[in-house]
């Protein structure tokens, strides 16, 4: 699991360290602030929790919603194999490769608009893409996933797609 959030929180060096307040984590908490999936009973975390004014730009805003739904999919057993690509996210689950477009929205209103959904079609670049992944499956699903960044809670709404075979 740690494995899978090192690929969405890179900058905390996860799979170096599983999340053990260790020194060079400490570090990274003091220097990047605390990420989503921090427990927050652990002390030091509550002196580096983030507030959307913390996440100055959409850029920042759409990377935070994108790793949200990553943490969100990691919780549910997905495995994560590529974050914030051009594809947004590619995970797996029950044999099956998930390319996940992600659409942010911060109270009701789009982040990343240059999402759309009928855009999101597996095309020649997404089979020559990831023909090149070590993988034994052979069944892949696209999926529009939008979040919604409000103040008294997040919203995640996974519309899956149907399951196609790879040719």
């Amino acid at each position: 699991m740690m494995l899978d959030y090192n690929k969405v929180f890179p900058e905390y060096h996860f799979h170096k360290h599983k999340g053990y307040g260790t020194k060079f984590h400490l570090d990274a908490i003091r220097e990047n602030m605390a990420c989503p999936i921090h427990r927050k009973s652990f002390k030091p975390i509550n002196d580096y929790l983030p507030t959307i004014k913390d996440y100055k730009g959409n850029e920042k805003i759409d990377l935070l919603g994108k790793q949200l739904v990553a943490s969100y999919l990691i919780k549910k057993n997905y495995q994560i194999i590529i974050f914030n690509h051009q594809y947004d996210l590619i995970c797996r689950k029950n044999k099956i490769i998930i390319i996940g477009k992600i659409e942010v929205l911060l109270n009701n209103e789009t982040i990343n608009s240059k999402i759309e959904s009928n855009k999101l079609n597996f095309d020649a670049n997404m089979k020559d893409f990831l023909s090149t992944l070590e993988t034994e499956f052979n069944q892949y699903r696209l999926d529009f996933i939008t979040i919604n960044l409000m103040k008294s809670n997040t919203l995640i709404n996974v519309k899956k797609g149907q399951i196609n075979e790879f040719y």
